[in-house]
């Protein structure tokens, strides 16, 4: 009880007094990032920049200020503290640094805004590269297994073609290849889809450069392969490495 009044009575001493008792400011330490740490590093590397970094260098740049106190009170006893000669010193001190501390928490606080802001544009532009990268790879395949079937793929152009321009209409097209696919027709089995209305034909094409023939009771991996009914099949593999070469330079703008 004895010291509690004489703690209480040195508080009241530099509180009414402004000095003779000290002053003290309480703070934590700010946590110190990989960039702050390198920026050090590299501040200490040169030597040219010692003088001005000395004159600019803010002494609290690496705390928050929390608070300041005429005495050090029994249960700040663990807090980290500033000490100063005079309660008034003590108080002009953290005044003068409060608005800085405010700036500077602003400025972090942009700069992380402005981190998150960067790496959600590339995060974006990673994902528009992969989906590139992956259209390069459907038009390049496709292309190569309209070479790898270019006899076929004719074929089953040439059967299309030749009913459309008998006058068959679409329905009844449909139903023909339906008819031959039931029939186990070899071509009209390659036909997945009619897509009339584009000009177009999705084709079943077995692919056989990506088949694993050492079970022979395993049947080659089929890839649907759009194709154009007004071209020829190494007119289509044509078409589709330009649109491979052309998604290919796109995607190096956009890296």
């Amino acid at each position: 009880l004895t010291s509690l009044r004489e703690e209480g009575s040195k508080v009241i001493e530099n509180l009414t007094s402004g000095e003779g008792g000290g002053g003290y400011i309480l703070y934590k330490p700010k946590p110190t990032t990989k960039d702050d740490s390198d920026k050090v590093d590299n501040h200490k590397n040169d030597n040219s920049l010692l003088p001005t970094m000395m004159a600019n260098q803010n002494p609290h740049s690496d705390k928050t200020l929390l608070e300041f106190q005429p005495h050090l009170l029994h249960q700040h006893k663990d807090q980290q503290s500033l000490k100063y000669a005079t309660f008034a010193i003590a108080t002009d001190e953290f005044f003068s640094h409060l608005s800085s501390q405010r700036v500077a928490a602003r400025a972090d606080a942009a700069e992380a805004a402005a981190k998150e802001r960067l790496a959600k544009i590339q995060a974006d532009q990673q994902r528009r590269v992969d989906g590139l990268v992956r259209e390069q790879e459907r038009w390049r395949d496709s292309a190569r297994l309209v070479e790898s079937h270019a006899e076929d793929v004719d074929r089953a152009l040439g059967v299309i073609n030749s009913a459309l321009e008998t006058g068959m209409d679409w329905e009844a097209l449909e139903q023909l290849v339906t008819v031959e696919q039931m029939n186990e027709n070899p071509i009209a089995l390659l036909i997945h889809k009619l897509v009339l209305d584009k000009d177009e034909v999705i084709l079943a094409l077995p692919d056989i450069d990506n088949w694993d023939d050492s079970d022979p009771d395993s049947p080659p991996p089929i890839q649907n392969v759009t194709v154009s009914i007004k071209e020829s099949a190494h007119g289509n593999a044509r078409n589709m490495f330009a649109s491979y070469r052309a998604s290919k330079e796109k995607e190096e703008k956009t890296m």
